[in-house]
């Protein structure tokens, strides 16, 4: 039987997966794309701050760096509600 961390890391995966499908293939909507983009990848309004800290410790924040970090807060960010999505599902299930 898939843990509830198990299916969170699953579900996290397809989401982050749709997301960059939606947001960097298919762009639903050219003048709007950046809206979309920060709504889809939220990764991208936390990387900012980790690229100034990687930048003053280690002075080579490129574009793989900017990337990694925009997908893996995504990532937690998708996890985080996935999980929490199943914990409040179980929770009203288990009281009926």
């Amino acid at each position: 039987m898939v843990t509830d961390e198990g299916k969170a890391v699953i579900a996290a995966v397809i989401l982050l997966a749709a997301a960059a499908v939606i947001a960097l293939i298919l762009r639903p909507d050219p003048q709007g794309h950046a809206a979309w983009f920060f709504a889809l990848m939220p990764g991208a309004t936390a990387a900012p701050a980790f690229l100034d800290i990687e930048w003053k410790l280690f002075h080579r924040a490129g574009p793989e760096v900017m990337w990694t970090a925009v997908v893996l807060f995504s990532y937690v960010w998708y996890f985080v509600l996935s999980y929490l999505a199943i914990k409040v599902y179980r929770r009203v299930h288990a009281s009926h």
